[in-house]
């Protein structure tokens, strides 16, 4: 039993790794989208969607059945439980993005003549930063990094104030433009939030430690 546990342990693994990867790749292409005001880009990231709500669905049903079958104590089940908590905050993560993909198309499409607050890509690069540091803390089972995911969240949120101090300061000129400024600003701050509870969950899967809400 404990061999058969092992392996589908290590296929779990592997499977949210793989969606761990392509939902990383699905938040570059949507920010580079509004970077870049690349409505064809922003058009494949909303695509994408079904293919992560497929792979989500088939890891949480690998995690049922270990769970069902394999009866699986101490780590492994906390591993378990904390794949189960990550695939559904990848696929959150994956909706957001497209959001912000969505967004940024609206901004392309409004042809307002503006130059975008440099806070808006640093708030990307930080929070992609975050993610994919909470990805390879799942990898490399790397409580120190994943506790550094939860510290670099601060920095997303100081950003975020910036980005709606520009929107408010150029509202009256820029108004559908601030609106959705603000709104990419938002969805980044939620992809962010959910980076740091997948850092959470890396840690309670290592160390047994529940520190939502800490």
């Amino acid at each position: 039993m404990q061999q058969k546990t092992t392996k589908d342990i290590a296929s779990l693994r592997k499977d949210i790794l793989l969606m761990g990867g392509k939902v990383e790749q699905h938040v570059s292409k949507a920010f580079q989208s509004v970077l870049d005001s690349n409505r064809s880009m922003a058009k494949e990231v909303r695509g994408e969607d079904e293919l992560i709500n497929d792979m989500e669905l088939d890891v949480e049903s690998e995690c049922l059945e270990i769970l069902a079958l394999d009866h699986p104590v101490a780590s492994d089940l906390r591993f378990v439980l904390a794949v189960m908590r990550i695939n559904t905050n990848f696929e959150r993560i994956a909706d957001l993005a497209a959001g912000v993909a969505k967004r940024g198309s609206k901004i392309a499409k409004a042809h307002e003549s503006f130059t975008m607050p440099q806070s808006v890509s640093q708030m990307m690069q930080a929070t992609t930063v975050m993610l994919h540091n909470s990805i390879e803390a799942l990898a490399h089972g790397d409580p120190l990094l994943a506790r550094r995911v939860r510290e670099a969240d601060d920095e997303v949120d100081s950003l975020r104030k910036d980005i709606l101090t520009w929107a408010q300061e150029n509202a009256a000129q820029l108004t559908a433009t601030s609106i959705s400024i603000i709104t990419i600003a938002t969805k980044i701050e939620r992809i962010a939030d959910m980076a740091t509870n997948i850092a959470e969950d890396v840690i309670f899967a290592i160390e047994g430690e529940i520190i939502r809400h800490s």
